[in-house]
């Protein structure tokens, strides 16, 4: 399942305000004709396996990337400003624009998914107003797992410790996962928790505050902790226990 979005920004980012706005906003316009071809293709993970995955057209693709309809502005109206009759200079329009898509054609593409960074089939869109691509993950709907809700509290709220939230991950390994809490410079009783479904594994730990009116500098400490999983992890999505968000190899 991924963890990121399916339209993947431009390698160098936008080159002014006017395209990013763009872009988020779904102004898009056609200068070219969209290639028929659909398919199948595949995903390679990182582990060397594959998964054969139906792809959509390139006309479903950019109707993703041109959700916005019309914008909401006049692209064809410059930034400008004016003087009035006191002396005074208005502030100069917002940015406003179109992307204009000129080209497209069926490539690969790295998106960060519950089994690791994988490399999957991507409809790849030049634009004539920016120097990279846009390109906009070609996956069908139908094969694309959406990430589980996280269940509601997989540990007792009653109990007398403070529940942590996990950081990153530091290894994973069948059933074993070894990961960071982050917890407070005092605190103590530091301790993992686990809870697991069919479709997810969801972790995060538990810590005492300190006893009293004791003074502790403010600080986050990553605390390493470990659990073992009743079942081999596989391409279950790992979330955290206070935020709900996907845990990865990668600090905050």
């Amino acid at each position: 399942m991924p963890l990121a979005p399916l339209t993947i920004e431009p390698e160098r980012g936008y080159p002014d305000d006017a395209a990013k706005i763009a872009a988020s906003a779904g102004w898009y316009r056609l200068s070219t004709t969209l290639p028929k071809q659909a398919g199948n293709g595949s995903v390679a993970f990182p582990d060397g396996s594959s998964l054969p995955v139906p792809v959509i057209s390139a006309d479903a693709a950019y109707r993703a990337l041109a959700h916005g309809g019309q914008p909401q502005c006049d692209p064809a109206a410059a930034p400008s400003s004016s003087a009035g009759g006191d002396g005074s200079v208005s502030a100069p329009a917002g940015p406003c624009g179109v992307l204009t898509v000129t080209a497209a054609k069926l490539g690969t593409a790295q998106l960060r998914t519950s089994r690791g960074l994988a490399t999957v089939p991507a409809w790849i869109f030049t634009v004539k107003e920016m120097p990279d691509p846009m390109v906009r993950v070609a996956v069908a709907p139908e094969a694309v797992r959406p990430l589980p809700e996280l269940p509601v509290s997989p540990v007792p709220q009653e109990q007398d410790f403070l529940l942590v939230a996990a950081q990153t991950l530091d290894r994973v390994a069948e059933r074993t996962v070894a990961y960071r809490v982050g917890v407070g410079a005092c605190d103590k009783d530091i301790a993992p928790l686990v809870w697991e479904s069919a479709d997810v594994v969801v972790i995060g730990g538990s810590a005492s505050p300190p006893e009293g009116d004791r003074a502790c500098v403010a600080m986050l400490k990553f605390a390493p902790v470990e659990v073992t999983l009743t079942s081999p992890l596989a391409d279950r999505v790992i979330l955290d226990a206070v935020t709900g968000q996907p845990v990865t190899k990668t600090m905050p």
